[in-house]
């Protein structure tokens, strides 16, 4: 129901966490499910959005009392540049390039609290652009999710969760399994 979707967005938003966990699942499978349950499919993409909306304060306030330091030490260093270089070049609308992916937009927020931007401005932005990117993944998702639910069976969950699996094995194996950033 609603309450796992909001704690499914926490946890797929939050800095650090999100780099372990394929992205954007919760806003594709909360809408797919929520149709198919004849739940509200507004009310799950609002749930996603204030998940989405909470873990970008707490990214942003990591930043800003410097606890994002610690993240940087277990691999998010290059990554966690990139995006504050980024964010000092366009400032805060660098937010709506950004948020279309929690993964982005947890660096983005991280990178806001880093440079003290002003939360107000911050949480102004952050608020339009989760809206935006929700809603228009929630629309696709409405639309198109019955090619995703006839392709998903237990089956093919345990395949794509095996897979995921091993990537990350061998990543941590090879010495590759610190987080890089999904766009260049």
């Amino acid at each position: 129901g609603y309450l796992v979707v909001f704690i499914a967005a926490i946890i797929e938003g939050a800095l650090f966490i999100n780099w372990y966990l394929p992205g954007s699942v919760v806003i594709v499978l909360g809408v797919v499910f929520a149709k198919e349950a004849h739940l509200n499919v507004a009310m799950v993409i609002t749930f996603i959005t204030l998940g989405f909306l909470l873990t970008a304060i707490m990214n942003y306030f990591l930043g800003k009392f410097g606890l994002y330091r610690l993240f940087m030490k277990l691999g998010l260093k290059a990554p966690m540049d990139r995006a504050k270089i980024k964010m000092e070049k366009y400032g805060l609308p660098v937010i709506f390039g950004t948020y279309f992916h929690p993964n982005m937009g947890a660096l983005t927020a991280t990178s806001a609290g880093i440079l003290k931007l002003p939360f107000t401005r911050f949480f102004l932005y952050s608020l339009a652009a989760l809206v935006a990117w929700n809603t228009l993944w929630g629309i696709a998702v409405y639309f198109f999710g019955m090619v995703i639910i006839k392709t998903l069976s237990p089956w093919t969950i345990l395949v794509g969760l095996t897979i995921w699996i091993l990537y990350l094995a061998i990543r941590f194996k090879n010495g590759k399994g610190k987080p890089t950033e999904i766009i260049p």
